[in-house]
């Protein structure tokens, strides 16, 4: 009972409410574009990789961990891009769109790509 009455507390601040749901957004645009990535990374390899390189087929699992492994090998710190208490749902939800449709963009260039192969 005391939980409930802290959590409502917490929770009847706007500003920390804000606050909550721009961090479950970025956690969610996060995982959602590992798992498009890697999906993306896999289609990518069935598609040029084993043609070109007559490399053997990966599962999604694979291609998972390879993505998460070059996530690691290549990652950089965006110095333009601060994450402040001014980051608005517009911005947040931008970021989220170019996550999600950049790697499908990718993808459909490459299946024309591979269409010559």
């Amino acid at each position: 009972m005391k939980t409930s009455k802290i959590l409502f507390k917490i929770t009847k601040d706007k500003q920390l409410n804000d606050s909550i749901i721009k961090i479950g957004t970025i956690i969610y645009i996060y995982f959602v574009s590992i798992f498009v990535r890697s999906f993306i990374f896999l289609k990518l390899w069935q598609w040029i990789i084993i043609p070109v390189f007559h490399f053997q087929a990966i599962n999604y699992i694979q291609s998972l961990g390879l993505m998460l492994i070059l996530k690691f090998l290549f990652f950089k710190i965006k110095l333009q891009k601060k994450i402040t208490n001014d980051l608005n749902m517009e911005e947040t939800m931008n970021e989220f769109l170019e996550h999600l449709f950049s790697p499908w963009l990718i993808l459909g260039a490459c299946w024309i790509i591979s269409l010559f192969i």
